[in-house]
């Protein structure tokens, strides 16, 4: 197994695989080597994959957003703790299409963008972690 990859390789491989839909791409970290694999449905992977990334003993798959649980439910959280007022109306915008877009309309309504923008960045940084640790990924 690599001592440790970097955490940045970490991330860019999240970001890729968190940019479309769920298994629409993905993302895979060679335990013994470090490297990382992109494939998507829509396009040519990045680099040709390997043939057997589904081998859990042989590679990490990188999680989407969803599975680390950064949608809807960190929006909400982000609301409930900045923003309490309005957390009855974001929790409507969660039980109809748009959600998101009504989310950021309300975070920027209320002059706090660059405060999401860290809160989002340091959840997603800790949940990455956390699964790096959980997987037995070390990271630099």
């Amino acid at each position: 197994m690599p001592t440790a990859i970097p955490f940045d390789d970490l991330q860019s491989a999240f970001d890729f695989v968190s940019a479309g839909a769920p298994y629409e791409r993905n993302a895979y970290i060679a335990k013994a080597t470090g490297e990382v694999f992109h494939a998507a449905q829509i396009y040519d992977a990045y680099k040709r994959i390997p043939p057997d990334v589904d081998d859990d003993e042989r590679y990490w798959s990188v999680p989407h957003r969803q599975d680390l649980d950064l949608g809807g439910h960190l929006e909400l959280k982000f609301v409930e703790e900045h923003i309490p007022a309005q957390f009855a109306v974001a929790q409507e915008f969660f039980q109809r299409r748009g959600a998101h877009a009504k989310f950021h309309d309300l975070v920027a309504k209320e002059g706090k963008e660059a405060l999401w923008r860290q809160y989002e960045h340091d959840a997603t940084e800790k949940a990455l972690r956390q699964w790096a640790s959980h997987e037995g990924l070390a990271l630099a």
